[in-house]
């Protein structure tokens, strides 16, 4: 459990890598939806 919530933390850390994951999370429900 201690591993696994050190990989969620550094990816969270960069803003620049956080705004692309947000993207692709919001893309992909939204796609599912109009479809």
């Amino acid at each position: 459990a201690k591993p696994q919530q050190a990989k969620p933390q550094p990816p969270k850390a960069p803003p620049a890598k956080g705004a692309p994951v947000k993207a692709k999370t919001t893309a992909k429900p939204a796609t599912p939806k109009p479809r």
